[in-house]
């Protein structure tokens, strides 16, 4: 018996039911329907042959009667609109839907019984759900998409003919219409993998390719863009099944035209209907206007761990985990928390060695967090050895730089084979040692004693690895497996989550509108702890240009700047203050940090300062920024500033692994042919595959990430838990002003600066090298160094001018200009020289991300096949019709995937020749300017000319061209 009437028993419970997730009254109408008892059989078993179900008499078989005898007690079914008719113009519901039984049967036996809360059309292929919708809501749609909705049959009709409307693809017909009534126009697959087929033998083997179901199919055109927003679980295997289907679903509509985001929201509330139903439209709102790309979404996931916990607990603190881990482990992986003890879990693991006579080995990225953590874990740092008592005996920690034979260390790795190796921080330690500019000088000796020491450790009978991260990802592991025969790791996961903060986030262009709210809260006694993402005189809002306009604006206040220069310079107050911080940083009012205080320390004070201030300015990765915010444990209000788009990218900035390491290669493949027409030695480009693998995987996460920082630092924060609050927006005259005050001081300390190098005592180069090493410099010394540095380098007189466009990132440009014209006579011996600083203790060996990155070779020659050399000659005009730049253009545009790669620039395609060439020259340090107009006022023409280079860089060229001259550095 099927009943209609809205306010019957039966049916004003089923409405209310999807009432209470947020679905239009008249969406429920319209496609809801109480069934029960045979009529509930009748529409499930349609598809079926009916003599199999029904008898001769017109009742059902014994067989379907039994199995759907739960249907007598009634429920709702939806069906939906026939999208194939629909496409062309018929207007028809599908025989397909889904029954909700008021009493779902159980399926399957003993520990795999499990209740089947919907029910599908046996032998029926799955369609979509697309639900009909009111005359008003269809009305209201067109009204805000600007297509008249005259001329279709029906609301779907309307929906394929148009791709410029999105769609928001989600899991269940509920959702599906709980998302129609807030606005968005939405279909439903009944199942996360329902949304393509793979064909399969008689074996169930997978042949041939998967295909979308031809329901999600017309929707499926070029420029549609398609919305995800699946459950947001917190199980792992519900969570990576999910990721199975969206890529496999993603790609396939990717293949056809199709723009792919993925929705994310507070794994608070599961379905989006839930967030919809408790948090209203405004939330989901924000969440579909933060949808990630694929691709994007794509590299995040990578950042998950997915490795079967051995040990999964949920408490504050990590104690006592040493009783838990078997003897016979080889590593130990910890995933817990920010602020959860996991480095006083490693202690204890320390000092059980050290009661045995093992030896401890602490590997860091920076030298300050290794003598923090040294001083904890019960061992001597590198550097303390000599004034130690007890000499290393309980080992020794060291960064990762100087791990190889020829540093200071001597390391080498058969020595620590028994050893318990710790790495604290793991994914940012490892990442320093596979990019980092301070170890590519020595990167294939480090990466080699490296994958020796973690395989001898793995080998022996009673080595160790520990490694520990809040944000621990396969990748670490993977790589770590991968040097001792795939070992499997035993994997202690922490699912507590510390106190939540709310954070007030800052959505200007600038740090303007921060900056301005935190002089108010000083001002009214706030004690603040501020993150940087930068430290240098040059830098707008950079710890020394704060410290100096905190301290104009606040002269009574107690300031203290920590970052590389002060922590290590004997005469600032911030010196050796990484081992007792929380001793020393409650004399202090205002506490200004950079990039070197960002993890592996934990501010434990209580009460002492009032908010954290945090100015991400796409400098970090977006793990080292939220680390930096986490310092302070106690849950105290973050103030956050966040650039939409990070300051650099790695590679050639593809968010694929895959995409990565083939870019590389070809690279290096073309730089090695290039050194072989000119007599160059053979080399060995592939010493360290598992290594490149594991730069190749983070990488990609990076270059995700900086495409779109802010919401990168956003989203990852609202996983965590933290809540998202809108700061408000400055008045113009208000943000105006702090934006010069800042500026203001920025160029009065800059120009002290660059005024203070100048004038920086001249020195030998025996004294330059002494300063390069020393680690521990006053600010005279600093100065001293970098005035050398930069005589060195430009060989001309050093003047204000020169340190400031050497900050600008002259050098990079200048030696690229030089060599593609006036110097290219020496190129060949350049290469030479710095291939001789890449190799390693006579080795022919190499790391392609390191060779491709500092060889001009194919960056000078790749410039000369497209002729950019004509666009600088003399006076030479330059017109967007000129012959020669359309040609130019047309091989960019052509090559454009080795124009990234090889000059990490991304030409558009649609871009003039003009747009072309100016984004070319920037990478040489020169500009266009306007020389003229012609045509007169109807359209004129613009006529361009290259823009004079500096004075400063003409002496520079001039200085290195008569230096090669000179040494007669020919090509050989």
């Amino acid at each position: 018996m099927q009943i209609r009437d809205f306010y019957d028993n039966n049916y004003q419970a089923i409405a209310q039911e999807w009432q209470a997730s947020a679905v239009d009254r008249q969406i429920v109408s319209l496609n809801v329907k109480y069934l029960r008892g045979d009529t509930a059989k009748e529409y499930l078993l349609y598809n079926l042959p009916e003599r199999e179900w029904r008898r001769n008499n017109g009742t059902l078989r014994s067989k379907w009667q039994k199995k759907y005898t739960h249907t007598d007690s009634g429920g709702w079914w939806c069906g939906t609109v026939d999208v194939l008719a629909a496409a062309s113009g018929i207007d028809k519901n599908s025989l397909w839907g889904c029954f909700k039984p008021s009493k779902p049967r159980l399926t399957g036996s003993g520990t795999r019984q499990k209740t089947l809360k919907y029910e599908h059309p046996p032998q029926a292929a799955t369609e979509i759900f697309a639900l009909r919708v009111s005359d008003k809501i269809w009305d209201d749609f067109a009204k805000h998409y600007q297509i008249c909705r005259l001329g279709y049959r029906n609301f779907w009709h309307w929906v394929i003919a148009n791709p410029e409307i999105p769609i928001v693809v989600t899991e269940g017909a509920k959702k599906a219409a709980s998302l129609l009534s807030a606005g968005y126009v939405a279909i439903a697959l009944p199942g996360i993998y329902n949304g393509y087929r793979q064909p399969k033998d008689s074996d169930n083997r997978r042949i041939g390719l998967p295909s979308l179901i031809p329901q999600l199919g017309v929707f499926a055109v070029s420029n549609r863009t398609i919305y995800f927003a699946f459950d947001q679980d917190v199980k792992r295997q519900a969570i990576k099944n999910v990721q199975i289907a969206l890529k496999k679903t993603s790609k396939l509509l990717i293949n056809r035209g199709c723009a792919v985001k993925i929705i994310r929201w507070s794994n608070n509330f599961k379905g989006v209907d839930d967030l919809l139903a408790n948090q209203g439209q405004e939330s989901f709102a924000t969440a579909y206007n933060s949808a990630l790309d694929f691709d994007f979404w794509n590299a995040l996931i990578r950042r998950k761990l997915t490795y079967t916990p051995d040990l999964e607990i949920n408490q504050p603190y990590l104690q006592d985990i040493h009783n838990f881990i078997p003897a016979n482990t080889k590593i130990v992986a910890i995933k817990s928390a920010k602020g959860t003890g996991k480095t006083e879990a490693i202690a204890q693991l320390c000092y059980q060695a050290q009661k045995l006579g093992q030896k401890t080995l602490v590997l860091t990225h920076r030298i300050q967090l290794g003598e923090a953590l040294c001083a904890r874990f019960g061992v001597d740092y590198i550097t303390q050895l000599k004034l130690s008592e007890t000499q290393g005996i309980f080992g020794y920690g060291l960064c990762v730089d100087s791990l190889h034979p020829n540093s200071q260390a001597n390391f080498n790795p058969e020595a620590w084979q028994d050893a318990i190796v710790i790495i604290d921080e793991v994914e940012q330690v490892l990442w320093h040692m596979l990019h980092s500019s301070t170890c590519q000088h020595n990167r294939v000796a480090i990466l080699q004693s490296f994958e020796s020491l973690i395989t001898r450790v793995l080998a022996s009978e009673t080595g160790k690895i520990v490694i520990s991260d809040a944000d621990l990802t396969d990748i670490s592991l993977d790589y770590l497996t991968s040097l001792g025969n795939e070992i499997s790791p035993f994997v202690i996961l922490n699912n507590y989550q510390p106190q939540t903060w709310q954070i007030y986030h800052y959505a200007e262009a600038t740090p303007a509108g921060l900056v301005y709210n935190l002089v108010k809260a000083i001002a009214r006694g706030e004690k603040v702890f501020i993150c940087c993402s930068a430290q240098k005189q040059k830098s707008k809002w950079g710890t020394q240009n704060l410290a100096a306009y905190l301290k104009d604006k606040f002269p009574d206040r107690a300031i203290l700047r920590i970052d590389s220069e002060s922590t290590t310079d004997p005469q600032n107050p911030a010196f050796g203050i990484m081992t007792k911080l929380n001793q020393e940083l409650v004399k202090y009012d205002i506490v200004i940090t950079s990039p070197a205080i960002e993890t592996g320390v934990s501010i434990d004070l209580q009460h002492h300062f009032n908010s954290v201030w945090g100015i991400g300015q796409g400098v970090q990765t977006c793990d080292s920024f939220r680390q930096a915010l986490s310092r302070i444990r106690q849950a105290i209000p973050r103030h956050l500033w966040v650039a939409k788009k990070g300051l650099s990218k790695v590679g050639g900035g593809e968010v694929t692994p895959q995409g990565l390491v083939a870019s590389q290669r070809k690279q290096t493949k073309l730089n090695i042919q290039m050194l072989l027409t000119v007599g160059s030695e053979s080399l060995e480009t592939n010493s360290c595959p598992k290594a490149l693998k594991a730069w190749a995987n983070r990488a990609a996460i990076v270059n995700a990430e900086m495409a779109d920082y802010r919401t990168s630092v956003l989203a990852a924060l609202t996983e965590e838990g933290h809540q998202i609050i809108a700061a408000e927006s400055l008045q113009e005259n208000e943000e105006k002003q702090t934006k010069t005050e800042v500026n203001n001081c920025r160029e009065k300390i800059y120009n002290s600066y660059c005024d203070r190098i100048v004038q920086a005592e001249d020195i030998d180069e025996k004294k330059y090298r002494i300063l390069q090493q020393k680690r521990q410099k006053s600010e005279r010394e600093r100065q001293q160094h970098r005035k050398a540095q930069l005589k060195y380098r430009y060989q001309i007189s050093v003047t204000p001018e020169l340190v400031k466009e050497d900050d600008r990132g002259l050098y990079a440009a200048l030696l690229l200009r030089y060599y593609l014209t006036v110097g290219y006579q020496f190129l060949f011996a350049h290469t030479s020289r710095l291939l001789d600083d890449l190799l390693t203790s006579g080795e022919i060996q190499v790391f392609p991300p390191d060779f491709n990155q500092r060889l001009l070779l194919g960056k000078v020659q790749f410039l000369r096949k497209i002729n950019l050399s004509a666009v600088l000659a003399p006076n030479r005009e330059l017109r967007n019709s000129d012959a020669d730049l359309i040609q130019l253009t047309q091989l960019v545009k052509a090559f454009a995937v080795e124009v990234r790669d090889l000059l990490g620039v991304s030409i558009n395609s649609n871009a003039s020749p003009i747009q072309v060439v100016r984004q070319l020259l920037a990478k040489l340090g020169l500009k266009l300017t306007v020389k003229r107009r012609e045509g007169g006022w109807g359209k004129p023409i613009r006529v361009y000319q290259v823009a004079p280079p500096s004075k400063v860089s003409q002496e520079v060229i001039n200085c290195w061209l008569s230096r090669d001259m000179e040494t007669k550095a020919f090509v050989r």
